[in-house]
């Protein structure tokens, strides 16, 4: 059986229409989002029983005091699943 280039064309699509459903391909999907702080506070090393959390400014070592400011976030809407990568603040 002889097959011109256009009946080799039409028999190679119908194959390809047929075994389709068994090509898988696996596409890496990104997810991005903005996420606020829900709390913050902040902890100096000289007086670590002080509680800032209701302070309006968060300290950081600005002179020979060690401090450190802490951000809490909301993570339950980020999808199941899926890692998170990197974050910027």
């Amino acid at each position: 059986m002889k097959l011109n280039g256009n009946s080799l064309v039409a028999m190679l699509l119908i194959i390809l229409l047929i075994c389709s459903p068994l090509l898988v391909f696996q596409v890496e999907s990104s997810y991005t989002s903005k996420l606020y702080p829900t709390q913050d506070s902040w902890v100096e090393a000289e007086f670590p029983n002080d509680n800032h959390g209701s302070d309006t400014n968060l300290r950081i070592k600005s002179d020979s005091r060690t401090r450190r400011s802490y951000l809490k976030f909301d993570l339950s809407s980020i999808p199941n699943g899926k890692t998170i990568t990197s974050v910027v603040i």
